[in-house]
């Protein structure tokens, strides 16, 4: 999908929110050594923040990966989020392929399993190539399939995609109708592009 570039607009947009204090630590830690994955992806975030202990980026994998690997989502979301954001801060290629690698294996994970942000974040590393062959049939594949759970992102990608004709045939009908669906949950930039094709349409009558 040429022209366009939304790496970063919606990925990573997750609901993920923890507000911990240091007292917690010691309780969440020995939930997560019985195998609660709840308390294991805690405590992964609460390594990756650096909320109720030290920052420490190598602990936080570890417990998210134990919750992954188990089935935890939230846990395969989390993890994909550190391999994206250490492919980012990756200086070496092969460093900066293994992260996006690896960042794609766990929300795939996620796509799989029917969760529209792993189905968003899955489409858009196939559309911008990383870690994964450039693929502008998977990004449109899982972008609509998160956008038919209500992602607005994906419903916003899809309205751009088809606006524009890029890897398939353009159709404003099509288009118009992911943007109205992503305006109706307010999405600024696509109530702007409902506006402009109105715009387009009342001069051309």
């Amino acid at each position: 999908m040429t022209g366009i570039v939304r790496w970063g607009l919606g990925l990573l947009a997750v609901s993920l929110v923890l507000t911990v204090q240091a007292q917690d630590y010691e309780e969440t830690k020995r939930a997560a050594d019985r195998g609660d994955l709840v308390a294991q992806n805690t405590l992964g975030m609460m390594y990756e923040r650096g909320q109720g202990v030290v920052q420490d980026h190598s602990e936080a994998l570890k417990w998210y990966r134990k919750a992954a690997e188990k089935g935890s989502v939230d846990a395969q979301l989390s993890l994909a989020g550190l391999g994206v954001m250490f492919a980012k801060a990756a200086t070496k290629d092969s460093e900066i392929t293994k992260w996006n690698e690896e960042a794609v294996k766990w929300f795939r994970r996620a796509a799989e399993k029917g969760n529209a942000d792993g189905q968003r974040n899955l489409g858009l590393m196939y559309d911008n190539g990383r870690g994964v062959k450039k693929s502008d049939a998977e990004a449109i594949k899982w972008y609509t399939r998160a956008a038919e759970q209500g992602d607005v992102f994906s419903q916003y990608y899809l309205g751009e995609i088809y606006q524009q004709g890029q890897s398939v045939a353009r159709n404003e009908a099509e288009a118009e109708k992911w943007y109205r669906k992503a305006a109706d949950q307010g999405h600024k930039q696509a109530q702007d592009a409902l506006k402009a094709m109105e715009k387009r349409r009342a001069q051309s009558e």
